[in-house]
């Protein structure tokens, strides 16, 4: 989570940047337009394409920006999902293994196992008694 939100914001500043170089670029044109306007009165309408032209870079930096967020948001959803399937299946694992030991112990085999206990315990107190005379 924390890659994906470092990298959503690397590539904003990145594209701010770039836009911001772009735009620099545009003043620095637009400067030498001006000059040369006075110079030369053949394109009238240089002032309208200019309109046009700053329109259509704010529509395609907005289109370009909004699926940059889409990406990053279905990306999120897709990888969120996939971690719950992922948690689930190992949750199924855990409970696959754990059912076992919710079994009751069979009746027999517990009767064996307190008897074999039992005697251990009677064969430690002879071995004691033998050693005490």
């Amino acid at each position: 989570m924390v890659i994906l939100l470092s990298s959503f914001f690397i590539s904003l500043i990145s594209l701010t940047i770039i836009f911001g170089r772009k735009l620099i670029a545009i003043r620095e044109q637009e400067e030498k337009i001006v000059e040369q306007e006075h110079a030369e009165t053949d394109i009238p309408y240089m002032a309208e394409i200019k309109e046009i032209i700053i329109r259509k870079i704010k529509k395609y930096g907005y289109l370009g920006i909004e699926t940059i967020i889409r990406i990053y948001f279905r990306s999120l959803n897709f990888l969120k999902a996939r971690y719950e399937e992922f948690k689930k299946k190992i949750e199924g694992k855990n409970n696959v293994e754990n059912k076992f030991s919710d079994r009751k112990t069979n009746g027999f085999l517990k009767m064996v196992s307190d008897y074999k206990h039992k005697i251990r315990q009677i064969k430690h107190k002879v071995k004691e008694e033998e050693k005490k005379p």
